[in-house]
């Protein structure tokens, strides 16, 4: 009898230790699945909050310019903070240019880097293009890494033919990833 009595005490301190595991199991899971959940919103916030911080920056540099070695450098347009780098002429006057022209992992003004080019019809360009080449319509996806978060913008571009030793780029559109 004494056994009998032993073995249902093992039996219900097993089950009890069992129940303890399984519920913090289901405890831990349930919360994991939140904690995952909060960390994707607070890195989609993030997201925004670093592409709206970028499009200030980038206007308050178009108002007031760039000051490089003494010498100030006013940008054209707004998307040359995205788009281009600064450059020495033959001359040896510092300018902006194009980072289509400049090689592989260049950075824009703006500390951007060209990650993709592809035309209408997904045909891949590789950097860099020639000067004074007439290209089709292409769309250019610049890059930029800050807090471990990837900030992708795209920039859709025209080659314009000025004259024969001249060619003119249009930004057609440009808008940030899920825009």
């Amino acid at each position: 009898m004494k056994n009998k009595g032993s073995s249902l005490l093992y039996v219900l301190i097993i089950l009890s230790v069992l129940s303890v595991f399984l519920t913090g199991f289901i405890f831990f899971t349930k919360n994991r699945y939140k904690i995952l959940t909060l960390n994707s919103a607070y890195s989609y916030a993030l997201k925004i909050k670093l592409t709206e911080n970028e499009k200030a920056f980038s206007a308050s540099i178009y108002k007031s310019g760039i000051l490089i070695a003494g010498n100030k450098i006013s940008l054209n347009n707004k998307y040359e903070y995205y788009n281009s780098g600064v450059a020495e002429d033959s001359t040896g006057k510092t300018n902006l240019k194009r980072l289509l022209y400049f090689k592989q992992n260049e950075k824009s003004t703006g500390g951007f880097n060209i990650t993709d080019i592809k035309d209408q019809n997904g045909n891949s360009y590789h950097l860099p293009l020639k000067e004074n080449m007439l290209y089709p319509d292409l769309i250019i996806i610049y890059g930029k890494n800050i807090l471990n978060e990837n900030i992708s913008a795209a920039e859709n571009i025209k080659f314009i033919r000025k004259n024969n030793d001249e060619i003119n780029i249009e930004t057609i559109s440009f808008y940030f990833e899920g825009e």
